[in-house]
């Protein structure tokens, strides 16, 4: 399955995208960047907050957070602080 930036999910046409079974890693607002890199059994998201204030996004599923040891679980709200970085495992 291909995995797009929800801002491309967004401009490109939802209906057109889940036609091909197209999704977007995860949703985000603007300013918002998030791409997923697998290893092994492992997935690896990389989300990044390019904006000058603080985000927040849902995760759709468990996730820890490898720079701070952070647990989350899925439906949990994340915020991140202004131009931070967070590299998400599963």
């Amino acid at each position: 399955m291909w995995k797009i930036p929800f801002k491309c999910f967004q401009i490109c046409g939802k209906n057109i995208l889940e036609e091909k079974g197209i999704h977007p890693v995860l949703e985000t607002p603007e300013g918002v960047e998030a791409t997923e890199r697998f290893k092994g059994e492992h997935s690896y998201l990389f989300v990044l907050n390019h904006k000058d204030e603080e985000a927040e996004f849902v995760l759709k599923e468990d996730r820890t957070d490898l720079l701070t040891g952070t647990k989350y679980t899925a439906g949990q709200t994340v915020s991140m602080n202004a131009k931070d970085v967070m590299i998400l495992e599963r």
